[in-house]
């Protein structure tokens, strides 16, 4: 695996490893499309070369564009080892390139990976750190949230509310169990169901069996929660 301060070198200096590898020129986009299908089939080893070489590319060529999703797909890749805190540097660095690059974008492709970096940004967040409410990045998490719902449903996608929606319940479900003593652990739960409850009617619409799966799943362990709360009070 690349090392993380190496890689970040490079990148806040602008200076990239030139592999002795040449692409041809529009090469840029393909090997980004070619890096995804290798993370997407868990080949991390052999993305990580690709990337590299899309980067480099993306430089040699003046793509913006595929420049950002290189950084998109390092920040993947880095999940995917469990450096959450690199992978959130990555995803970071994606958007402010985007915002850099595309600072009054109206292209719906653009729009879309803007928002799908911000939403694996969230997640990242909300991974990253169990009790991460002492550490703000509940708030960060739930602030990126709520913009990538906004923008679902401005463009009317049912399954990326849903998706939204299911995260922000396990956001509100980490944030309470963190600390079960704390006085707003039932409210969170019971915005996670609200949220869970939202995420399932979305999921139906598009009959989508695992979305759906994953939702109930998600009911089951929150109403435990709750249900533990309510057990703790009749002892009391």
């Amino acid at each position: 695996m690349i090392n993380f301060n190496t890689m970040k070198k490079f990148f806040f200096s602008l200076i990239f490893l030139i592999t002795s590898i040449h692409s041809q020129p529009g090469d840029a986009g393909r090997l980004v499309d070619e890096a995804k299908a290798l993370l997407d089939n868990s080949k991390y080893k052999e993305a990580e070369k690709l990337i590299i070489r899309a980067l480099n590319t993306s430089q040699e060529e003046k793509d913006d564009f595929n420049l950002v999703r290189s950084v998109k797909l390092l920040g993947t890749l880095y999940y995917n080892y469990r450096e959450l805190e690199a992978a959130s540097s990555f995803y970071k660095l994606a958007i402010s390139l985007m915002e850099k690059h595309f600072p009054e974008n109206t292209d719906a492709t653009k729009t879309d990976e803007l928002y799908n970096i911000k939403n694996n940004l969230a997640i990242t967040l909300m991974e990253g750190d169990r009790r991460a409410a002492y550490a703000g990045k509940i708030s960060e998490a739930e602030n990126l949230f709520m913009e990538v719902f906004g923008h679902y449903q401005k463009t009317g996608n049912n399954s990326g509310l849903a998706s939204v929606l299911l995260n922000l319940a396990i956001l509100y479900r980490l944030d309470a169990v963190a600390d079960p003593d704390n006085s707003s652990y039932g409210e969170n739960l019971t915005e996670a169901l609200n949220a869970l409850g939202s995420a399932k009617n979305h999921a139906v619409s598009m009959n989508d069996p695992n979305l759906i799966a994953a939702i109930d799943f998600n009911l089951g362990v929150t109403f435990q929660s709750l249900g533990k709360l309510d057990s703790e009070r009749l002892l009391h």
